[in-house]
């Protein structure tokens, strides 16, 4: 069976269907760095991930090849490269940083702790229920980038206010404004356990509590 990471950021044929591939190339995505051959294309992001996504897809259609896409959603832990959100978020407060300077506050976004991810992948690679398929690996729990900057700072026991620098927003055209996994397929065809975000046998997050946000 293979898995294909759907992802705008590095669109990856792995040589081997095997587990070490996934999680290598998972970390690679995280910390910055491609362990494996990638493809370049002249295309923006968006025109990438569907391309690619459709290139694998076609494989499982014209030969029967036992493809799953698997469609992981804003992945943080450790090593990630600085420039993500939430890393950005804590370098400033750490650094002492009450004006904490972001781009735009308002977009949503549906974070994954990485074992969580992991685990995701891994699920979907124990099942057959899933060829042909495309999954989302999320929580299904969107939160605006603020309300992320605000909950670190109660973590970090630092009050901060926030600063839109101009220089981070991205062209209008290619700000994403939600990002948020419908979760219903995952759920139910493969398990997956979000340590970082479900506790004391809940279905959902619970907002109130910042731990469930950030780790």
């Amino acid at each position: 069976m293979f898995i294909f990471k759907s992802t705008n950021k590095y669109p990856v044929i792995f040589e081997a269907p095997i587990a070490t591939s996934i999680i290598s190339s998972l970390i690679a995505a995280i910390s910055g760095r491609n362990l494996y051959r990638e493809t370049s294309f002249l295309l923006d992001s968006l025109d990438t991930k569907i391309a690619s996504d459709s290139m694998a897809m076609s494989f499982y259609n014209s030969f029967n090849l036992p493809v799953t896409i698997a469609r992981p959603f804003n992945i943080y832990g450790p090593r990630q490269s600085a420039r993500a959100i939430i890393p950005t978020i804590i370098t400033q407060i750490a650094s002492g940083k009450s004006m904490i300077s972001l781009g735009a506050l308002h977009p949503t976004r549906d974070f994954n702790f990485i074992d969580d991810t992991i685990s995701g992948f891994l699920s979907t690679l124990n099942t057959d229920k899933c060829i042909g398929e495309v999954v989302n690996i999320g929580s299904n729990y969107e939160i605006s980038i603020g309300d992320t900057a605000q909950s670190i700072a109660e973590i970090m026991k630092a009050e901060i206010e926030l600063i839109t620098d101009e220089q981070r927003l991205r062209p209008l055209k290619s700000e994403v404004e939600r990002l948020w996994a419908e979760n219903d397929k995952a759920k139910k065809n493969i398990i997956i356990f979000y340590h970082y975000f479900i506790s004391c046998g809940d279905e959902t997050p619970n907002k109130s509590n910042p731990d469930l946000i950030v780790r």
